[in-house]
């Protein structure tokens, strides 16, 4: 596994800030919202080494599409939303990406990977 961050591009990285800048308010819970979604995308989210090529041939639209979804998957996590379904560790993400809820060293994380 890698970190998601290594393996981003420029583009993809302008699309993580765009997303969180824009959808979550900037008073006082908002903004340790943000942080928290922030530090998660950073730090805990991964991608598989098997899908690092296959995400990096996607065009840019697809990408984007993809951490959009991501992102909501790992706010959903985060702040316990309903949208949350018990349960269910992975969420397909399309184009044979899914996104994996487990643990790596004692830690919740995100693993983007190919859909078995």
């Amino acid at each position: 596994m890698i970190r998601l961050r290594e393996v981003l591009s420029t583009q993809d990285q302008d699309h993580v800030r765009r997303i969180l800048n824009s959808s979550i308010s900037m008073d006082r819970p908002g903004l340790r919202a943000l942080s928290r979604v922030n530090e998660f995308m950073r730090d805990d989210t991964y991608i598989s080494e098997e899908a690092v090529e296959p995400f990096k041939g996607l065009s840019q639209a697809e990408r984007e599409r993809m951490i959009s979804e991501l992102i909501w998957r790992v706010t959903c996590h985060l702040d316990g939303s309903i949208t949350r379904v018990l349960g269910l560790h992975a969420y397909p993400l399309g184009r044979k990406f899914s996104a994996l809820q487990t643990e790596h060293d004692d830690r919740d994380i995100f693993c983007l990977g190919l859909a078995g």
